[in-house]
């Protein structure tokens, strides 16, 4: 079998081929150009007519064809195993290599990523991709046609291009805090491109940060006097909006610190926001004020409001040290899952509704933090809610969006106005209509159809994109001749809703209207997914093909995609979905349209959620967990249609929904959200009370595991008790070995260290009759190992976890955890040198894996370490850590731990001076996990 030959070509500079890697000779000028005219038109045929006049003018030899033929016969010879890409078609040549065999083809690639990285906030990435970019340039591109009109516009565009890309890394560099880095090679590029005012900003930026205000404002006088005296224009409103900047010494042209990008834990817009500069000082200054703590910014679907907070949030991070977070609350239809939902954003575990409640009050009430809460009018019934979280947290303040007013006492309502025609919509318009067609052209003729069209929508942001993303199909003209009567069609929809919304629903309809009907058709089945799909399952639920769901990007009807990376999500903007899940249920589609859709939904997260009982035990885990977080509102849509109405939906619905929420359990309870899951249960059990045993078994077994975490271990192990008896009953002796396990965790709990090992014995001897994954026999040994340390039976304690050590090398959570129990039993032992070694080895395998309530009980065993080595303060700083850290969890220690802590630490923190104490849990109280994992590894651990 042959291989094909690895073909590069290189035009950025001097004409060069390289076969393999090694470079060819070219022969003779006339020849090299004829390879770059080829290349210049690659994959598409030249003919030789076209040839002879690139390569001669009117100055051609006698027989320039034959000499055409001389050469290309040439070129094939000296590309040897690669000659083959050449190719003669009829009296032309077709030279087929793809973007990759093209330095220009790599350049574009990769400055085309650097953009995007750039505009997604990663700059260091973009920084390096357009470093590499630029690295492909050996000098001016195409040197061989250098006087050939041909090639003159490419040229110019690859030129173009290159600027860009310069501009675009000292942006990234600018925002890596390089200005000091980066200002003489500024200078010289602006000096070389007078007229790029991108270039010149960037300029008296990085002379601005240096303290150089004088010669920033210089700069900028100095590009006014070139763009008036060569172009006779007055520098753009970018440029000038800097000049004003610099001149009142504005705080937001400084660099942010790490510190502050960190505070920031919101989602990254797809599209930069173009205008609302007041709107955004304005709800800025109203937060910034010491006396206002809730505003509620209000307005229609579709005007921007999301966006504009997300803006807002992101600028109010300097104000906010301890943080400004977003919370999605489109997808929530229930007012109960408000709490859980924020706590889950802060990072805090679901213990139920008033265990969530108190930890969000004791996690925020000494904390500084912006809350954005968005779509609030889906769960307006939470809104007293958020009175008493206000009321427990002094230092917080919350960002809603919502259609309508909390009227909450203190609230500041903002009503968002639509765009401004002329500095904003049409604007917006331009950009997204370039985004969506590459040659849309700004003509007075076609700015004038823009400025029309944004009238008729009202200015409205939404209504806009929607209809410049039709300009791949439609010219301005064009739109603006068709839209009115689309818009009359429209407005056949509810006569109740406010002029605003009446027209962009008719926008949506408008648009939805141009598909073709299976399109159409998908569009709206779509509209069954919450929070977001994947490609996989839109073809899986709703029969999309391949190119439908790109096409529906292509629209604003959908968005996300390739285009954001692999494994991407698409999505639907609430206001649209609505729009489509209206359609769906209309009766436009087939009676029973929407009921297939919705139940082939939830069949397929019920296969998924199945798919994942198994994984989330093993050792992919984490990217489980990760898959199905990303389908947490999918799920909760699923349960939903599954539970309401249960067995009226038809034979074995409900069932399904309880199967669901067995299957999801584990997931909730590796997530922290026990209290959502414990309530899903609760109400599949009631409403499937006929599901075979095997399916109320789980469920039951899975409503014990969540009532243990939420800190009820007498229900739990009541529910233990009962699925292990269902469990035994079917035959299912995995599972009753399971749910043994489970006993005995509670009966510790409880102190009831006898019952525990009874019940881990069991276990065991079931794990080793039924034989299967060897991870599980280690699960249950552990937790025998951890019995016989608390009985101080070491040697034990010791010889039953090296067992379970050696069974657990296919899985890194339990081979990790059991390292972790070593070192807690060799501490035990006195010998500090094996514990300190063993944690050095559990630690960052419990970092890899994101384990916080692991590290949290390594921090314990640190403390113990520091106590036998006579290090009294840093055990008391590490236990202050760890006490700080299950608080911020909203956790709290179980008996059987704290009795170990005791007898570990006890007396060495009791013997600590009152002011020495003092200051070790103060020094604790305030580090993070990571902080006092390092402070124990220097202090601590290297003896």
């Amino acid at each position: 079998m042959t291989t094909q030959a690895a073909l590069e070509f290189r035009v950025l500079g001097p004409l060069e081929a390289r076969v393999d890697g090694r470079p060819v000779a070219l022969g003779a000028p006339k020849q090299r150009a004829l390879l770059a005219v080829l290349l210049l038109h690659r994959n598409v045929s030249v003919s030789t007519d076209r040839l002879i006049d690139s390569l001669w003018g009117d100055a051609a030899p006698s027989s320039p064809g034959r000499s055409v033929q001389v050469y290309v016969s040439a070129l094939r010879a000296a590309l040897g195993p690669g000659g083959g890409v050449l190719r003669t078609v009829g009296r032309s040549y077709l030279l087929q290599v793809g973007d990759a065999g093209v330095d220009a083809g790599r350049f574009e690639l990769a400055a085309a990523e650097a953009k995007a990285l750039l505009s997604h906030g990663d700059v260091d990435q973009a920084a390096i991709a357009a470093a590499a970019a630029l690295a492909l340039w050996r000098g001016a591109p195409y040197p061989e046609l250098a006087e050939s009109d041909d090639a003159r516009p490419e040229i110019a565009r690859l030129h173009s291009l290159r600027r860009q890309a310069l501009e675009d890394r000292m942006e990234a560099e600018l925002a890596r805090g390089r200005h000091r880095d980066v200002v003489a090679e500024l200078e010289a590029l602006v000096d070389a491109n007078p007229l790029s005012e991108r270039l010149r900003g960037h300029l008296m930026l990085a002379l601005h940060r240096c303290g150089r205000q004088a010669d920033a404002l210089a700069v900028y006088a100095a590009g006014r006097r070139t763009l008036v005296d060569e172009l006779g224009l007055e520098p753009g409103r970018d440029l000038r909006e800097l000049q004003a900047a610099i001149l009142r010494d504005d705080s937001r042209l400084e660099i942010e610190t790490a510190e502050v990008r960190a505070r920031r834990h919101l989602p990254a817009p797809a599209t930069p926001l173009i205008g609302r500069r007041a709107e955004i000082d304005e709800i800025g200054a109203m937060l910034r004020e010491p006396g206002i703590r809730l505003v509620t910014a209000t307005g229609p679907g579709g005007i921007g409001k999301t966006r504009l907070a997300l803006q807002v949030a992101h600028e109010l991070a300097e104000a906010f040290p301890d943080g400004v977070y977003f919370v999605g609350l489109a997808h929530l239809r229930a007012a109960e899952l408000v709490l859980s939902t924020v706590a889950v954003a802060l990072g805090i575990s679901d213990l139920g509704d008033s265990s969530t409640q108190t930890a969000l009050h004791e996690h925020l009430h000494e904390r500084t933090v912006l809350l954005t809460l968005d779509n609030f009018e889906h769960v307006d019934e939470a809104a007293p809610l958020v009175a008493e979280l206000l009321s427990a947290a002094p230092g917080l303040k919350v960002l809603v969006t919502s259609r309508s007013v909390l009227r909450l006492y203190g609230e500041h309502d903002y009503p968002v106005p639509q765009l401004a025609l002329d500095e904003e919509a049409v604007p917006l318009f331009a950009a997204r209509a370039r985004a969506a067609e590459r040659t849309f052209q700004r003509t007075p003729m076609a700015m004038d159809a823009v400025t029309e069209i944004c009238r008729r929508l009202d200015c409205l942001p939404l209504a806009i994109e929607l209809a410049a993303a039709r300009s791949s199909e439609l010219a301005p003209h064009e739109m603006l001749a068709v839209l009115p009567r689309r818009l009359e069609l429209a407005t056949s929809g509810p006569r109740d809703l406010p002029a605003r919304q009446q027209t962009l629903r008719a926008a949506i309809d408008w648009s939805s209207r141009l598909l073709a009907p299976a399109e159409r058709r998908l569009f709206e089945g779509l509209a069954v997914f919450a929070g977001g799909f994947t490609e996989g399952a839109a073809g899986q639920v709703c029969g999309a093909s391949p190119g439908q769901l790109p096409s529906l990007a292509s629209k604003s009807l959908v968005v996300g995609g390739p285009a954001a990376g692999a494994g991407a999500r698409y999505s639907m903007l609430q206001t649209i979905r609505e729009y489509a899940l209206e359609r769906l249920d209309s009766g436009e589609q087939e009676a029973s349209e929407g009921s297939r859709v919705r139940e082939a939904h939830a069949r397929h997260f019920l296969a998924l959620a199945e798919a994942s009982m198994s994984e989330l035990r093993g050792p992919d885990q984490l990217s489980w967990i990760s898959r199905l977080e990303a389908e947490r509102d999918n799920m909760r849509v699923a349960l939903a249609h599954l539970l309401s109405g249960g067995e009226q939906r038809g034979p074995g619905t409900a069932e399904l929904g309880l199967r669901l929420g067995a299957a999801l359990a584990y997931f909730w309870y590796k997530t922290g959200a026990g209290g959502e899951g414990a309530a899903w249960l609760a109400q599949g059990l009631a409403a499937a009370p006929q599901a075979p045993d095997l399916v109320r078994a789980r469920a039951l077994h899975g409503l014990g595991i969540l009532t243990a975490e939420r800190g009820q271990p007498a229900e739990a192990l009541a529910h233990f008790e009962a699925s292990g008896e269902l469990f035994r009953a079917a035959g299912q002796l995995d599972w009753v070995a399971r749910s043994l396990n489970s006993q005995g965790g509670i009966a510790r709990d409880l102190g009831d260290l006898d019952r525990a090992e009874r019940r881990y014995a069991e276990s065991a001897t079931l794990r080793r009759q039924v034989g299967g994954d060897p991870t599980s026999l280690a699960i249950v040994l552990g937790n025998l190992a951890i019995v016989a340390l608390d009985r101080q039976e070491l040697d034990r304690a010791q010889a039953i976890a090296e067992e379970c050590l050696g069974l657990a090398d296919s899985d890194p959570w339990v081979n990790a955890s059991t390292l972790q129990l070593l070192a807690d039993i060799a501490a035990e032992q006195g010998d500090v040198g094996r514990a300190s070694a063993l944690l050095r080895r559990a630690v960052p395998a419990l970092q890899s894996l994101g384990d916080t309530y692991r590290l949290i009980e390594c921090l314990d065993t640190c403390a113990a370490v520091a106590a036998h080595r006579g290090r009294a303060e840093a055990a008391s700083t590490l236990v202050a850590a760890a006490d700080a850290a299950l608080a911020e969890l909203g956790a709290q220690m179980v008996p059987a731990d704290s009795r170990l802590r005791e007898r570990r630490v006890g007396a060495t923190l009791a013997a600590l001076s009152r002011t020495a104490s003092e200051q070790a849990q103060r020094a604790g109280a305030g580090m993070t996990v990571q902080q006092a994992l390092d402070h124990a590894f220097v202090a601590v651990l290297d003896g």
